[in-house]
């Protein structure tokens, strides 16, 4: 929490940090970490006083920033603070060095497009059937018309008719989202309810929603059957002509283009999560378990517990740390580096603190140098650096390399082949790891019977401390995490995905039968002339054939580039290969043939 004091004349803010300091090695590590302006590992949160504006304490910032780091051995050229509302964190946060990916707007934004762009073909589906089957409506159009009806009766009366309809759907829809509420509350890990009596305007952003798709479901076949003439109808001629089939032809070619979009983003996603599975990450994740220290009694026996489950056999290795691979988020600013050419040069850091077994634990790379040994006295001042670092500030040769930071000389002792600390979301940044306690303790355990191994560390750790319940996650899971908003993405878009096949696939049925009913008479005739039933089907699916890959023409580009854009928030990424659209069109094609 923090309290800005005097705001209308002072640049002072004063914060009040009401942190655990159970899991700090020493006095001297709290009091430096608490002590100084160049560590930025800690999400600061400041309260402001009422009627206070954001805009008035930023501009305040900058000063009071260079104030604070006038005296120190850091640079604030582009040091750039500003205050984000809490309120804004989920939708809207793109802080760098938060846990997992964030800036849930553009899903909200995304989902919210493909809703709209379902339910569009949907309305077209209606327009394109409602108006193929104009003839059934023609006769009763004429008759309505010779009795004194006018166009826009005619007209008032499709488009009830069209709102009537949505209506009905309306109602089956809200029964169903009731009915698959829970299954999407598991998939979005959200613990969502639909109260429509504390929320009265989703009521009418409801109704406004049906009387909209009514109309634009309407509109068109409205227009088409209330102009037809009396004469005409009588006589039998109640086709739109070309410009009809012409308009429904482009409504089809719309239809198929929004599925092969949804099936090529759908398979892109998935791509690029088995991408981010299999690729190498420069440590090993797997049967490694983290249990967390909480508790200042089990922070003491934390060596004790580590010595214990070392004796078991089932445990290869154990790190008590404060850092894992995939978390290390401490932040190091501006710490002044000499180049080999002897300049003076400025750079930030991710930093952790491990202890000696880290290394190993992890099976990370060492490249040049040593890692952290006991043999060593003066190892608590020394660093492990990935190449990153070094490659940064252009040394040929790092290790031995000396410098000031955190409050004592440092000496680089060895370097780590760089692996992925963060998500891929980023490039790999320069990191350092120092030697210090922790607070959870990464034991690597032997593939086999992990259950029971499970349960002979739990035999241990209650044994020796009864302070905090025995509680742990596998390393895979907290990677997975990490993720877990893009493994949504997928499933929501492969959802998405075969509900607009399903639909495109009903209006494409209904227009196929429509003409099948109307070339009856012609079908037949060919029949008796020698056609085949193969030659039938060519003669009947041609057309569609021709639309599905022209909207393949339409689709392609499209899809490339929204999946290029969604890919560029990562650093490591799949390649679009071209197999993925042709894999897109060839599933579309195919289920046009089938329907």
């Amino acid at each position: 929490t923090g309290v800005i004091e005097d705001l209308p004349e002072a640049t002072h803010l004063k914060f009040d940090y009401l942190l655990s300091m159970e899991t700090l090695s020493s006095d001297k590590r709290n009091s430096y970490m608490f002590n100084t302006w160049d560590i930025w590992n800690f999400h600061t949160y400041v309260e402001l006083i009422p009627n206070t504006t954001r805009a008035a304490v930023e501009a305040k910032i900058p000063l009071f920033i260079k104030n604070y780091f006038s005296n120190k051995n850091v640079s604030t050229d582009d040091v750039m603070v500003k205050l984000q509302p809490v309120t804004e964190i989920h939708l809207r946060s793109q802080i760098r060095g938060d846990r997992a990916t964030n800036n849930e707007i553009r899903y909200i934004y995304l989902f919210g497009s493909i809703a709209l762009i379902i339910l569009l073909i949907a309305c077209i589906n209606y327009m394109n059937l409602t108006s193929a089957r104009s003839a059934v409506r023609a006769k009763e159009i004429g008759i309505r018309k010779v009795t004194g009806a006018y166009r826009r009766q005619i007209f008032h009366q499709f488009m009830g008719e069209s709102i009537f309809t949505v209506l009905m759907a309306a109602g089956l829809a809200l029964g169903l989202v009731h009915l698959l509420l829970p299954r999407f509350r598991t998939l979005i890990t959200t613990d969502l309810h639909i109260n429509y009596l504390q929320n009265p305007s989703l009521l009418f952003i409801i109704l406004g929603a049906v009387v909209l798709t009514g109309i634009l479901s309407g509109i068109y076949p409205a227009a088409v059957l209330s102009s037809f003439r009396p004469i005409t109808v009588m006589r039998g001629q109640t086709s739109s002509g070309k410009k009809g089939s012409f308009f429904r032809n482009v409504l089809v070619v719309f239809q198929f283009c929004a599925t092969i979009i949804l099936l090529v983003g759908t398979l892109v996603i998935f791509e690029q999560m088995h991408f981010i599975k299999s690729e190498r990450l420069g440590f090993e994740r797997e049967h490694v378990v983290i249990i967390p220290i909480r508790e200042e009694e089990t922070r003491k026996k934390a060596n004790l517990l580590k010595t214990e489950f070392l004796k078991l056999p089932e445990v290869q290795n154990v790190s008590l740390t404060s850092g894992l691979p995939t978390d290390i988020r401490s932040h190091l600013y501006g710490t002044k580096f000499q180049a080999d050419q002897g300049e003076t040069t400025t750079m930030d850091f991710f930093f952790d603190y491990v202890d000696h077994d880290f290394v190993d634990v992890f099976k990370l790379e060492i490249i040049d140098g040593r890692n952290f040994s006991k043999e060593h006295k003066d190892d608590d001042s020394s660093l492990l650096v990935n190449e990153a670092f070094f490659k940064k500030l252009g040394w040929a040769e790092p290790t031995a390399k000396e410098f000031k930071s955190m409050g004592q000389n440092r000496k680089i002792v060895g370097v780590i082949k760089d692996f992925h600390f963060a998500t891929l979301h980023n490039e790999i940044q320069p990191m350092a790891l120092v030697l210090g306690g922790g607070n959870k303790l990464a034991v690597r355990i032997h593939p086999g019977d992990v259950p029971k191994t499970i349960g002979v560390l739990k035999d241990v750790f209650e044994k020796n401390t009864s302070s905090q319940p025995f509680d742990f996650t596998f390393l895979d899971d907290e990677y997975n995490l990490l993720y877990r908003k893009e493994q949504r993405t997928g499933q929501i878009f492969g959802t998405f995905s075969i509900l607009a096949v399903f639909i495109a696939c009903l209006g494409l049925l209904g227009l196929a039968s429509f003409i099948v009913e109307r070339k009856t008479k012609e079908i037949g005739i060919r029949k008796i002339l020698g056609a085949s039933e193969i030659r039938i089907i060519n003669l009947l699916t041609k057309d569609f054939l021709k639309l599905i890959l022209i909207a393949n023409v339409l689709a392609w580009p499209v899809a490339y580039f929204l999946m290029r854009s969604w890919l560029q928030d990562f650093a490591y990424r799949i390649d679009l290969n071209v197999w993925i659209f042709f894999f897109a069109a060839g599933t579309a094609l195919f289920i046009a043939v089938l329907t």
